[in-house]
C-alpha cells in the first residue's frame, strides 16, 4: 500500500492539514516587502498542479537530506513569469532546491505582478523509517 510522502501541507483557504509536500500558510503574513498589499495566499488556484510539482521536485531532495522545519516562500508572479523568489526560515540547505522548484512552477496570475506567499512544511516520518521507505509503504 502506498503512503504519501512524509511531509505536510497546510492549505490556506481551507485550513486543512494534508499528507503532501507543499503547504500554504493560514496565518496572515507579517512581511509586506513591497510596501503594498499583503501577499496573496491562493497559490493553488494560481498554480494548478502545485502540490504534485513540488512533491516531484522537493521529495527526492528531502529523501537525500531529511530534515524537519517550516519555510515561507514569497514570489512575485506577473502573468506566467515568476520572479523575486525569497525564502525565509530554517533549512538553509533546502533553499537552492526550493528556489529551483518554485522557478519551475506553471502559474498564471494577473499582469502587473502580484506577491504570493506559501509555507512549506517538511517533517520526518513518525515511525523511524527512512523518508523514502515511509513514503512508499
Amino acid at each position: 500500500m502506498n503512503r504519501p510522502h512524509p511531509t505536510l501541507v497546510r492549505a490556506a483557504a481551507l485550513g486543512l492539514t494534508l499528507p503532501l509536500l507543499a503547504g500554504l500558510s493560514t496565518a496572515a503574513p507579517d512581511d509586506r516587502s513591497d510596501g503594498a498589499d499583503p501577499p496573496a495566499l491562493d497559490v493553488r488556484a494560481t498554480c494548478p498542479g502545485l502540490d504534485r510539482a513540488l512533491q516531484d521536485q522537493l521529495g527526492p531532495f528531502h529523501d537525500r537530506h531529511p530534515a524537519a522545519g517550516v519555510v515561507q516562500v514569497f514570489f512575485r508572479l506577473d502573468g506566467d513569469r515568476i520572479s523575486e523568489i525569497r525564502i525565509q526560515g530554517p533549512l538553509r540547505h533546502y533553499r537552492a532546491a526550493i528556489h529551483r522548484a518554485v522557478r519551475g512552477l506553471q502559474c498564471q496570475g494577473p499582469s502587473g505582478g502580484r506577491l504570493y506567499l506559501m509555507e512549506l512544511s517538511f517533517r520526518m516520518p513518525d515511525d523511524g523509517t527512512p523518508p523514502r521507505a515511509a513514503g512508499l509503504r
